[in-house]
């Protein structure tokens, strides 16, 4: 890694940002634009890479330069003569999915793989920052921003030089950088004596934070949503970057965009769109890398990420039992985990194991059944483990999560369970069956 502007991040343990990197799926796209942020941040692409096995190549070359600490020329050296083999090189004409007409692309060339390698090198770096800085925001609760001041940098973000919000301001959740394209931006973390010792003002978002809309595809018209933060002393616009406004670090949020969007549709579209959300494989491959981390750290700080959708008509029926969620997805956080493994449930036997709790995605998508606990009113996901045991996973419906916006569904805990006791009175069938 040879550029000066990622030189902070050299200073992370690189194990996380490849535990990031690593986490990802994959997904094929035309454009650039037809992965949005919500899957940029979980799934590895790569614009006109339709073949898979070219974007393994380019995927493993990543990872070989994450793990290796690569430069770039040493990261074009080694992946070059790959993608020349493969055929995807230089101009070439593919079918437009858009149009199905026959158009000159530009495959790979040294400044294409400049682009990959800086692009994902920043996000995943970005990542490991971001989680390397809630881990100690007890210690290090505010955050200001640094952007590297030249003539190269954009004036909006040069407006947010200098900027001091605490860790958990809203701010974050779109405007942790990188912010666009090429963005040097960063971010370090300041001690409450720091902070009173220099006389440094603390500022909130509160208010100041908006979203507006931007042209993305002169070829298809289709335009997207930006974050945008309106300074309240200047009135200077700080807005993300099409497909930027998002924080690599917290998941959760894109899936918050993504069903805002979702919202707009109509009924029949969104419903489908559900659908493909709930089936999605992206939460269930980042899962168990994201568990590993926080049992070998053993102590919560406040992260959380997504880890499933509820189907649509699961949505449906909820709203007849006058359960209706605000969104259909399904939120995990790094307490809520430890939980799971305390020495309590080892010692009763109703503690998952290991490979079961990594897989709590999949029970989330593969159910058997789903109950409602007219007691407690949160909802049950249950599958069967065979004989009389079932697992069951806790999900609190419409949640409000400690130092965030907004409501999600959350899970809450997760055990080993006799399957009888399932079919108790106080339990009410909202899906599947108990067998």
């Amino acid at each position: 890694m040879d550029s000066t502007d990622l030189a902070y991040a050299l200073k992370l343990p690189p194990e996380k940002a490849l535990e990031y990197f690593r986490s990802k799926g994959y997904k094929m796209a035309f454009d650039w634009n037809q992965v949005w942020q919500e899957s940029q941040a979980k799934a590895f692409t790569v614009a006109k890479c339709m073949n898979m096995d070219v974007l393994a190549d380019i995927r493993g070359a990543m990872d070989h330069a994450l793990a290796d600490g690569e430069t770039l020329r040493e990261f074009q050296k080694g992946l070059e003569p790959k993608l020349r083999a493969a055929g995807w090189w230089g101009k070439q004409m593919m079918t437009d999915p858009l149009t199905g007409q026959e158009r000159p692309v530009q495959l790979g060339s040294p400044r294409r793989l400049e682009t990959i390698f800086r692009t994902n090198m920043t996000v995943a770096y970005s990542a490991a920052h971001y989680t390397d800085m809630v881990d100690s925001a007890d210690t290090y609760p505010y955050w200001q921003f640094v952007c590297v001041m030249d003539s190269a940098t954009r004036p909006s973000h040069a407006a947010l030089n200098g900027k001091i919000f605490r860790w958990d301001d809203p701010i974050w959740n779109t405007h942790f950088p990188p912010l666009d394209w090429g963005c040097r931006c960063r971010v370090r973390k300041l001690t409450s004596a720091q902070v009173r010792a220099k006389g440094l003002k603390v500022e909130a978002s509160s208010g100041s934070m908006s979203w507006d809309e931007r042209l993305v595809s002169e070829r298809s018209g289709e335009v997207a949503k930006v974050a945008v933060y309106e300074d309240p002393g200047t009135g200077a616009k700080v807005s993300t970057g099409a497909g930027w406004s998002y924080n690599p670090g917290q998941a959760w949020h894109l899936d918050e965009m993504a069903w805002q969007t979702a919202r707009q549709m109509p009924e029949e579209a969104r419903y489908d769109f559900i659908g493909d959300m709930a089936k999605s494989k992206l939460s269930a491959e980042a899962f168990p890398g994201w568990v590993d981390g926080i049992i070998q750290r053993g102590k919560p700080v406040g992260f959380a990420m997504t880890v499933g959708w509820m189907k649509p008509e699961l949505v449906e029926a909820l709203t007849k039992h006058n359960l209706e969620p605000d969104n259909p997805f399904l939120v995990a956080d790094d307490k809520g985990i430890l939980h799971m493994t305390r020495d309590a449930k080892q010692k009763s036997g109703q503690a998952l194991s290991l490979a079961q709790l990594k897989a709590l995605p999949r029970v989330l998508q593969n159910y058997k059944a789903i109950l409602y606990d007219t007691g407690k009113h949160n909802l049950l996901y249950v599958v069967k483990d065979g004989g009389n045991r079932s697992t069951k996973v806790v999900v609190e419906v419409n949640y409000k999560l400690r130092g965030q916006t907004g409501r999600v569904n959350f899970v809450n805990t997760a055990s080993n369970i006799a399957t009888h006791h399932l079919l108790e009175g106080k339990y009410i069938l909202v899906d599947g069956a108990i067998k």
